[in-house]
């Protein structure tokens, strides 16, 4: 059986993800994996704004593409 190395679980924190979280953690559990977790905002707050107006970033790189 192939095993997963790395495992990214994506949700959003106003909904309720227990459900998803509890399988995300038994799976890298049982595959001895690194589990990352990623909450998904709407709307970036304005102080993301602040640092887009500041900050230079190059897309291909490995850098935020905004």
């Amino acid at each position: 059986m192939k095993h997963f190395m790395n495992i990214l679980a994506v949700f959003n924190s106003k909904v309720d993800n227990r459900d998803l979280l509890d399988q995300a953690v038994d799976l890298a559990q049982r595959n001895w994996a690194t589990l990352t977790v990623m909450d998904v905002i709407e709307e970036a707050p304005s102080s993301l704004a602040k640092l887009r107006a500041n900050v230079s970033f190059e897309r291909g790189c490995g850098g935020f593409d905004f």
